[in-house]
């Protein structure tokens, strides 16, 4: 029912209460963990994640001037991932949020998704010949320039489970209206 936010400055945490309307749990995430997180303007915004018995593929916006949470519903006709937790994201050009790989509960996953926060749609990512990070989650992905790096995570590397990742990628993405490609 809180959200906490951290001074960067006095690295002290503060408390910040839901407004009484949210804090009956109707218009706020359920409860979560292993969700992606970006900062996009003045809003945090979450996608996926799990608890012991269920994973989710919802997205929710907590906006830092009015301490709301939103619940962003994307087009019907648009590319939906599958439920995930474990992805890692990042926003792309102030207004693109990429996710990569995670895991749905029974797999691990090694696709990819762009979602365009302005039309609220999902693209799935094509992803171009060569080397790719393979199945994984629990890596972490950060934005340099105009690439993306990709680091660590855990997965199943020559069919041996629980292999732990110490690898990075760099990918950069293709975007247009018709076709995301990855490269």
């Amino acid at each position: 029912d809180y959200v906490y936010v951290l001074n960067c400055e006095s690295f002290e945490w503060e408390r910040i209460p839901m407004p009484q309307d949210q804090v009956a749990g109707t218009n706020i995430p359920e409860v979560r963990d292993s969700h992606g997180c970006v900062v996009l303007g003045s809003n945090m915004i979450i996608y996926g994640g799990s608890t012991s018995d269920k994973t989710f593929d919802d997205i929710w916006s907590f906006s830092f001037n009015s301490k709301l949470w939103t619940r962003i519903i994307p087009e019907k006709n648009s590319e939906i991932p599958c439920k995930r937790e474990g992805h890692s994201c990042c926003v792309i050009s102030d207004r693109y949020i990429y996710i990569y790989g995670g895991w749905d509960g029974d797999n691990l996953l090694d696709d990819s998704y762009l979602f365009d926060t302005k039309n609220k749609s999902w693209q799935k990512v094509i992803k171009a010949p060569g080397d790719d990070p393979g199945e994984r989650d629990s890596q972490t992905c950060s934005l340099v320039k105009d690439s993306m790096y990709l680091f660590g995570g855990q997965g199943n590397a020559k069919k041996k489970m629980d292999t732990y990742f110490n690898d990075i990628y760099r990918m950069k993405l293709s975007i247009n209206p018709n076709k995301v490609v990855s490269y």
